[in-house]
């Protein structure tokens, strides 16, 4: 039987398609800028809004980046830790919310070398980037710390060239009368014809001396314009800023020559380490006589110092820059672990301590009563001396470190005692360098032999109720 049917040729064979497989997404990068101005300047504030402007647009341009703020400020960059937006970045950094810093130059970012390098090592070690525009530099990407660290020297003596320079140039306005910079004297305004009195204000500056005048403290004086309703420097031109009248913006205006009518020029000047400091002396002073209207006679201007001097010589207090930072055991010692800056006193039968840069609205550290300061320093000594009687931490301690002898002679005079007692603010100034309060619910302490403790705040226990 024969086969007709033919074979069927075979189908072409598809080509096999290849399906690559899904590349992972890039990780963004959080980006963040920095920028800053040395002065509040018109011409100088145009320019950091345009940083602004520009940094913000680069970044929300980039597909590979996420945008993670602008941190801005004006003032000078010789010292980090008076510049509150540059520490809350820095504190964003450890935090872990932002990988890449942009910043202008050097000379934006610090002009301090050390100040530079200390915060680009801390930095590094965060796995945070810094890149400066002008100098073309990623710090990421440096072979070693030598270009940044000769960088960061040729930035810092620019800076102080720029300095001398304008202290000349300010010296010669003082010398000729003409200088007309500085911050706007409270109960004056700045106009074509010269300084002029707001009645406001200047109702406010009389009633300050007269009221010291009249023997009252400084403290009684600035409770009477609070509740008077006049405003504060801060608040009369709409800047953040206490509302409340406080004893030391009573003293800066008794002790203000400016209020007699005449300027007196080169108060203050800045240290080696640029610190200001008042001049009593150190440099040239220049007056210049009845150059605005006076809002108090010469003769009540000083009357009303001299009544302040005896009240301070009464409470013991001299008058030196010094002396008032060692007036209360914590003067001068206190830091704030949340923006750097000092703590300062105030209050009245409850005293407690805040920081500056919270009233201004620059930091988020509020009040801390001095009676959980004293119980935690209490309560560290305590531990010190538990530790000495059970373990004798303190002897193997002053054994191997000499500087902690000290420390050992103190612990065991003092002893354990339940509550701070009126020896113990001289023994905190004995034995502490420092300490910083790092929230309302932790302390740390700076020892002089180089040991750092932290020991937890408690709340002050409220009269009435019982206390575990």
């Amino acid at each position: 039987m024969t086969n007709n049917s033919q074979a069927r040729p075979a189908a072409p064979a598809k080509p096999v398609e290849r399906i690559p497989p899904n590349a992972p997404a890039p990780d963004r990068l959080r980006v963040a800028a920095y920028c800053r101005t040395s002065t509040e300047l018109e011409c100088q504030e145009s320019s950091i809004n345009g940083q602004r402007s520009h940094y913000r647009d680069r970044i929300l341009s980039r597909p590979d980046w996420t945008f993670a703020g602008i941190y801005w400020e004006t003032g000078s960059g010789l010292r980090a830790e008076s510049r509150p937006e540059l520490q809350r970045l820095l504190a964003d950094c450890a935090a872990g919310r932002v990988d890449l810093i942009l910043t202008k130059s050097l000379s934006r970012f610090s002009r301090s070398a050390a100040d530079c390098l200390s915060m680009i090592r801390t930095l590094t070690a965060l796995g945070v980037a810094v890149r400066f525009e002008k100098e073309n530099l990623r710090t990421d990407r440096m072979g070693s710390e030598l270009l940044l660290s000769i960088l960061a020297a040729l930035a810092e003596e620019e800076s102080r060239a720029i300095s001398d320079n304008l202290k000349w140039g300010i010296r010669k306005r003082f010398a000729a009368g003409t200088y007309r910079g500085g911050r706007e004297p409270y109960g004056y305004r700045r106009s074509a014809a010269g300084f002029v009195p707001v009645p406001e204000e200047a109702e406010a500056v009389r009633r300050v001396f007269a009221g010291l005048l009249a023997g009252r403290g400084a403290t009684c004086v600035a409770a009477e314009l609070t509740r008077a309703g006049l405003p504060t420097w801060s608040r009369s031109r709409n800047l953040p800023g206490p509302a409340d009248w406080t004893a030391a913006a009573v003293l800066r205006v008794a002790r203000n020559p400016f209020y007699t009518g005449d300027c007196l020029y080169q108060r203050t000047y800045t240290d080696e380490r640029y610190r200001q400091r008042p001049n009593r002396g150190e440099l040239d002073r220049y007056r210049k006589p009845d150059d605005h209207p006076a809002l108090v006679d010469r003769g009540a201007f000083a009357d009303a110092n001299a009544m302040i001097d005896r009240r301070a010589a009464a409470l013991g207090v001299p008058r030196t820059a010094a002396g008032r930072r060692t007036r209360y055991p914590f003067s001068g010692l206190l830091r704030c672990g949340l923006c750097g800056g000092p703590l300062y006193r105030g209050g009245g039968a409850r005293p407690f301590w805040f920081c500056a840069g919270h009233r201004r609205g620059l930091c988020e550290m509020g009040r801390t009563d001095e009676e959980s300061l004293q119980s935690c320093f209490t309560t560290l000594l305590n531990r010190l001396a538990f530790a000495e009687a059970r373990l004798g931490l303190l002897s193997e301690l002053a054994g191997r470190l000499p500087a902690a002898k000290p420390l050992r002679a103190a612990v065991l005079r003092r002893g354990l005692r339940a509550v701070w007692g009126p020896e113990d603010g001289a023994l905190f100034r004995e034995l502490a360098a420092g300490a910083t309060v790092w929230s309302r619910e932790r302390m740390e302490f700076q020892l002089r032999c180089g040991l750092r403790l932290t020991e937890a705040l408690c709340p002050p226990a409220q009269e009435g109720r019982p206390t575990a």
